[in-house]
């Protein structure tokens, strides 16, 4: 996954694994919101991703990330 600098409130369309996100820079915080359900595990912990725990989304579930130039830390994440 791939998100552009200035956007930080990010609509995820595809239900595919997310396996890393771009890095930005550091102190960018972007939130994701799902518009579908994961047809597998998600948003994977690992790579650059150093979340709670692999994040199996449904519709409407969000996760809140910020970037230390190289990877990204959960914040916060809400079941919907």
């Amino acid at each position: 996954l791939t998100l552009t600098v200035g956007h930080d409130l990010v609509k995820v369309s595809g239900t595919s694994n997310i396996t890393s996100i771009s890095a930005t820079y550091a102190g960018h915080v972007a939130t994701l919101i799902f518009t579908g359900n994961a047809s597998g595990n998600g948003l994977i912990k690992g790579n650059n991703l150093m979340i709670a725990g692999s994040f199996g989304y449904n519709l409407n579930d969000t996760i809140t990330l910020v970037c230390d130039g190289t990877n990204w830390f959960e914040r916060s994440r809400s079941r919907n």
